[in-house]
């Protein structure tokens, strides 16, 4: 009966630990949390990756989802994954390698890593001699299934961006994209800044058209990255809505157009909030994110969701920095949590 009764008691604590086991994994997947971070990459070695991916997720504590943007090669992604524990990742193919352009900031690339398996991968590539990218494809973890190129019609009449999107499908049924749009030197009005504009419109519509399908389907959206550019309402520039076609004087940004003159010329994430009634841009309220220097209006990294589980997301925050480099980058980090209690 002794022996009988040890026995009882071992089933019933290993009970309790396969309890306790599952309450704590059901617990982990209720909140879901979200990196994006343009890691200044470019011209640095895979270890100085690894470094700053350490030395960051040190300080904002763990994440599930983390994209980076200014990659150039394979091997600081997978430094990247290394250092944070990510098992699954992609990486864009926007732009030849360094060899090739004999520049990194002809070169630079997105990626995402998640602790969640990665069903699908596809990517927008616009550039090279092949009408669907050129002939280095997206690059994925050994776990992950090869990369789709995708073929997007846009009758906008401009041209197609140098650089589209990274798609990735996840195992919870999200689509996250990883984006990192047209960079602007800010000098509102100018000709110069006006084209980036229209840039950064093309590539927002080249997102929105992929997405509808997926809306369509009933998967959550994440569109996460440097989107180059504040969120709407914040500067006068940045338009709110993609309807009224602004062209201000050279110079002149005061009563632009639009009801009270408050609508800017540069409408991309105007547009992406068009894509559904869901879509919620959670960074529209951060501070500014690039610190080399302290642009007006905030955050130019930015986290946007629609589908049906976007109001579980959270309102983004961003670290505090000091000086001009966060944790070896110029730029900080934006973060999000999901949680389906909410």
């Amino acid at each position: 009966m002794l022996e009988l009764g040890r026995l009882l008691t071992g089933v019933g604590l290993l009970l309790l630990l396969i309890a306790a086991q599952a309450t704590g994994i059901a617990a982990q997947a209720a909140e879901i949390r979200v990196m994006t971070w343009n890691i200044e990459g470019g011209d640095v070695s895979p270890g100085v990756i690894a470094e700053r991916v350490e030395r960051a997720l040190a300080e904002v504590g763990p994440v599930e989802v983390l994209v980076l943007q200014e990659l150039v090669d394979q091997e600081q992604v997978e430094a990247a994954a290394a250092a944070g524990g990510f098992a699954h990742w992609a990486m864009s193919d926007f732009s030849p390698p360094v060899r090739i352009t004999g520049a990194w900031h002809k070169s630079l690339e997105v990626a995402i890593l998640s602790r969640l398996p990665i069903e699908a991968v596809a990517e927008w590539d616009t550039t090279g001699p092949r009408r669907d990218g050129d002939r280095y494809p997206p690059r994925t973890s050994a776990r992950v299934r090869p990369a789709e190129s995708l073929r997007l019609t846009l009758n906008t009449g401009d041209p197609p961006p140098a650089r589209g999107f990274l798609r990735a499908d996840l195992a919870n049924g999200w689509r996250l994209y990883g984006v990192h749009w047209k960079s602007s030197r800010g000098q509102d009005c100018t000709a110069e800044d006006r084209e980036s504009a229209r840039v950064r419109e093309i590539q927002a519509a080249g997102l929105a058209a992929d997405a509808a399908d997926a809306l369509d389907q009933g998967r959550t959206l994440m569109i996460a990255g440097d989107f180059n550019i504040q969120a709407p309402g914040r500067v006068l520039r940045v338009g709110t809505d993609p309807h009224q076609d602004c062209a201000p004087t050279a110079g002149i940004c005061q009563g632009i157009c639009g009801p009270g003159g408050r609508d800017g010329y540069d409408d991309s994430i105007a547009l992406l909030l068009g894509i559904d009634s869901s879509a919620r841009l959670l960074s529209d309220a951060l501070d500014s994110t690039y610190v080399l220097r302290r642009f007006p209006g905030g955050a130019i990294d930015h986290i946007l969701v629609a589908g049906p589980q976007a109001a579980g997301f959270s309102t983004a925050t961003t670290p505090p920095a000091t000086g001009k480099r966060w944790n070896g980058a110029d730029h900080r980090p934006v973060l999000t949590r999901w949680n389906d209690d909410r």
